[in-house]
């Protein structure tokens, strides 16, 4: 979700036909969507496999969509209100297990480029800052909460907060692009990662020693090597057969 910068919004919205068949709930959940969808490219990573979100575009929940309208909305609301927004055409709403992909219908034309905002120098040179952040934001990949990148991260912080509480929490999205290196470039298998975090959390010496997924990276070969079971030692049976009674000396 975008929490800075600003939308176009015109006072003929009023005139509007949905917005005049909305309930002030509705309403409510209308305006948060046009503030919650993004505003230039984004990238996301699910299941190591890259994703872009263009602008009115928003990766979400009810529950988030909720949660970001007043107090008295609920998801009820929410999934009335966007069943009502789909039939007049204002967004389309493809749903998941656990997430939803909402669009906002000629988003383009509801809002203007930024260089054509403003005409005198200092809008020009806000214009310029507001550039150079959307390509930061271009350039940066996020991952969903439901990914196996985030969820894994969040796993080992969970852990590390088990053996100390007071462990600082950290950038769960930085950790996440630990483990998409991990699956991606070192071709980990997520099973196998996620049994390789229980194991060092629950070793003495490895659960002092691994408190971050970049060092999760590096020692990840000789974690999964400690973890290995000793193997029982062989027992080489004898070879049956008759035995052979040698006598010395003759009768």
């Amino acid at each position: 979700m975008n929490n800075q910068g600003w939308i176009k919004l015109h006072r003929k919205i009023r005139d509007n036909p949905l917005y005049k068949d909305c309930n002030a709930k509705q309403r409510d959940i209308l305006i948060n969507l046009l503030l919650m969808v993004n505003y230039t490219s984004n990238k996301w990573i699910y299941k190591g496999e890259e994703f872009e979100i263009k602008p009115g575009q928003l990766i979400t929940s009810l529950d988030t969509i909720a949660n970001s309208c007043a107090k008295d909305v609920s998801v009820q609301n929410v999934r009335t209100a966007l069943l009502k927004f789909e039939k007049y055409g204002f967004l389309t709403n493809k749903s998941t297990n656990k997430n939803r992909l909402i669009t906002i219908v000629n988003w383009e034309l509801y809002q203007e480029e930024y260089k054509n905002q403003q005409t005198n120098q200092q809008a020009t040179n806000k214009q310029l800052t507001t550039i150079k952040e959307s390509k930061n934001v271009r350039n940066k990949k996020l991952f969903v909460e439901t990914s196996d990148e985030y969820r894994l991260a969040k796993y080992l912080f969970k852990l590390i907060r088990e053996n100390n509480p007071t462990h600082k929490e950290p950038n769960l999205q930085n950790w996440a692009k630990d483990i998409d290196k991990m699956i991606r470039l070192d071709k980990r298998e997520v099973d196998d990662i996620e049994a390789v975090i229980y194991w060092c959390q629950h070793d003495d010496f490895w659960s002092r020693n691994v408190l971050s997924t970049s060092k999760l990276r590096i020692q990840y070969d000789q974690l999964k090597a400690k973890m290995k079971p000793k193997q029982p030692t062989q027992i080489i049976e004898k070879p049956k057969g008759k035995i052979i009674d040698f006598k010395i000396g003759g009768e």
